[in-house]
């Protein structure tokens, strides 16, 4: 339910922020996905400082976290329309494709560190790191402009 909502939200604050705040597209992207992306990134570090949360903690976390998580839509999802209009399927494939490779590799790498180390917070601490710099990286590149033609 909570994804439901953030995805909702980030829909209706971005259409809001455009129409009524007069903000330019790429603005509403960059900060839909940087709110997405920082927000998500300390619900994980929850984990990271609080190695065994409560079950209530843990749910509570978690349904932020999917909310915030489904923030992303109104940047990312949303800005592959506003770059390539015509080619936005094509788009999207290929980005998903990429962004699978990772999750591909996590496996083997979070076995490795808990095998090395035994830190389950470091492993909670990677995706903190990774979401931050896919943030820094979409905030210093995206386009609100027509890319592909």
């Amino acid at each position: 339910m909570a994804p439901f909502a953030g995805c909702l939200a980030s829909g209706q604050v971005s259409d809001w922020l455009i129409r009524s705040r007069g903000w330019k597209v790429v603005r509403v992207r960059k900060t839909m996905q940087a709110t997405s992306d920082i927000m998500l990134s300390l619900c994980v570090f929850y984990f990271v400082v609080t190695p065994a949360p409560t079950a209530r903690a843990f749910t509570i976390i978690m349904a932020i976290g999917g909310f915030f998580k489904a923030v992303h839509i109104g940047g990312y999802w949303t800005n592959i329309v506003d770059i390539g209009p015509r080619y936005a399927g094509p788009l999207m494939g290929i980005s998903n494709t990429v962004a699978a490779l990772p999750g591909v590799f996590a496996n083997l790498l979070t076995g490795y560190i808990l095998e090395v180390t035994g830190s389950w917070s470091l492993v909670f601490l990677m995706p903190c790191v990774l979401l931050l710099m896919g943030c820094a990286t979409f905030v210093t590149f995206a386009r609100g402009d027509v890319v592909f033609r």
